[in-house]
């Protein structure tokens, strides 16, 4: 997904053979190479432009999703393309997929925890509510959903330990009760309310997660949306990845094979004074 190559016609490349007839094999090979090369980049440097204009607030991450393969002598195939890394996480091929194709996005990591502990229904998505806090990118803070996995007793990982504790009325005894409910009380203090999740909504309250309560007030508050439970998230095609691409190489191709043999020209009669 996501791959741009520059293909030479054969009977274009043999009309420019016989115009560089005074350039040796290798020193032909090596023009089409730089010039396959720098179209090649061309097209890169316009689709990082392309992202952008098209999406809001693009992460690091995003914007370096681009990788450049330059040609050789003996091999003439350049090729641009976004990253796929199933080793980094998020690989941008598979994320962007929706930007170029559109479409419905699969689960989030996020999103399989809260089905996986019966906060959210498996057919549906998580988007951010009016209360979500967002990163710089616009992107769910992960201090957030780290609190609110903390709060609903959600595990992050297998074996970690993150998770407020409970308050057994059987087997603890008031003085640890009294403890526990002052950790509660303090991890709700500094999360700014208590989160709830209503899997199938509640009353008029869409399915989502709330902050239902408030320590910067005296007892309950309206409920807050923080995450709101959708049945599915669809993408509409903005990134119009291979547009971008045909209109690049079309209009970058034979600039650059002119400035390649240009190139090329003057670095041989520099060096062997024209022979």
């Amino acid at each position: 997904m996501g791959m741009t190559g520059v293909v030479l016609n054969p009977v274009d490349l043999k009309a420019l053979r016989e115009t560089l007839g005074a350039f040796s094999d290798k020193r032909f090979n090596g023009t089409l190479a730089m010039a396959l090369t720098a179209t090649v980049g061309a097209v890169k440097d316009a689709e990082v432009r392309e992202m952008k204009d098209v999406f809001d607030r693009p992460t690091p991450w995003t914007m370096g999703s681009m990788y450049v393969e330059g040609a050789k002598a003996d091999k003439l195939i350049a090729e641009t393309g976004i990253k796929d890394n199933p080793f980094a996480g998020r690989s941008p091929s598979y994320y962007l997929r929706w930007e170029i194709y559109g479409g419905s996005r699969s689960l989030k990591a996020f999103e399989k925890r809260l089905i996986s502990a019966g906060a959210m229904p498996d057919d549906y998505r998580a988007v951010p509510g009016m209360f979500a806090r967002l990163d710089n990118f616009g992107n769910m803070s992960k201090g957030q959903l780290n609190q609110i996995f903390s709060q609903l007793r959600i595990e992050q990982a297998a074996g970690a330990k993150s998770t407020l504790v409970r308050i057994s009325k059987t087997d603890d005894s008031p003085k640890v009760q009294k403890l526990k409910q002052t950790k509660i009380n303090a991890a709700y203090r500094k999360a700014g309310g208590q989160y709830i999740a209503f899997p199938n909504g509640r009353g008029k309250l869409l399915p989502g997660i709330y902050q239902v309560r408030s320590f910067q007030k005296f007892g309950r508050t309206d409920p807050k949306p923080v995450l709101i439970f959708v049945r599915w998230a669809d993408y509409e095609a903005i990134f119009d990845y291979d547009y971008v691409a045909m209109k690049t190489v079309e209009r970058e191709f034979q600039p650059q094979v002119n400035q390649a043999i240009t190139t090329m020209a003057d670095y041989w009669y520099k060096k062997y004074g024209g022979r």
